[in-house]
């Protein structure tokens, strides 16, 4: 074999790599504009459930509001009742009078008895509708979410152990951040199904480092957006009993946040 074969052999195997560094160079943006989809689709799914968690709560400010009126309603009716009898011994006339208006206070109040069932009633078939909706939001992220990244894992992984002689430093690093990102949006979807489930559980009071969990964000966005200026947070002393919800709420900006980021040194 001369020189010119060896040379036209060399330009060939030149050529083949740059070809599978153009596809992969594809297969990134296609992963990057499915990872800024499936955020998408997060955050709107978020929004709907706090939508839904705004209406249960005005909803449950009504509820309190129209108790706190019938209570009155009723003390009221009462004082009359007592008046009534009060002056039941000075006038027949009087207490026959008296007893009329006790007859329609007591239909006052048994009308107002059946509209509070019946909007108590209207109230819970509301809130039995938005817990439906909410495990059809969990099913949702459970299986359309889960099926995409496990894709990306798969393929991501195919890259790995069928072209890594292939790929250079910066490819590796690249398929690196595809199956470490990939691997963390499968734990936001854990954390945010968790968070969906809150609303089932009654809330349980705990110690939270506040300063740690500040930390710790700041760790992720430092590592997703290159070397910071150095940030000061609070000491351990300044943690603050906190429901445990504030921790799954400290990560939703982590559906915003995160893109993949490539080395300077990428053309």
């Amino acid at each position: 074999m001369n020189t010119a074969e060896l040379q036209q052999q060399l330009a060939k195997a030149q050529e083949t790599v740059r070809l599978l560094q153009k596809e992969l160079a594809e297969t990134n943006r296609g992963l990057v504009a499915l990872t800024m989809e499936l955020e998408q689709r997060v955050d709107e799914r978020t929004a709907e459930l706090r939508a839904a968690h705004e209406e249960l709560k005005k909803t449950n400010s009504e509820l309190m509001q129209l108790t706190l009126e019938l209570e009155d309603r009723v003390t009221q009716r009462t004082a009359d009742l007592k008046a009534a009898n009060e002056t039941l011994e000075q006038a027949r006339i009087a207490a026959l009078n008296l007893m009329e208006d006790a007859i329609v206070a007591r239909d006052e109040t048994e009308q107002l008895n059946a509209e509070l069932e019946q909007r108590v009633i209207e109230r819970t078939a509301q809130l039995q509708s938005a817990n439906k909706e909410l495990e059809a939001f969990s099913y949702s992220v459970s299986h359309d979410l889960r099926a995409p990244l496990r894709g990306i894992s798969g393929f991501a992984s195919i890259l790995v152990e069928d072209y890594a002689k292939h790929l250079d430093e910066e490819g590796r690093r690249t398929v690196g951040v595809i199956c470490a990102e990939a691997k963390r949006m499968g734990q936001l979807i854990d954390d945010l199904l968790a968070f969906s489930r809150l609303g089932r559980q009654s809330i349980q009071v705990a110690e939270v480092d506040m300063g740690a969990l500040a930390q710790e964000v700041f760790n992720e966005c430092a590592a997703s957006a290159g070397p910071q200026a150095p940030v000061q947070t609070p000491s351990a002393a300044a943690s603050a009993r906190r429901p445990r919800l504030a921790a799954p709420c400290v990560d939703q900006p982590h559906f915003q946040r995160h893109q993949i980021q490539p080395s300077q040194g990428r053309g």
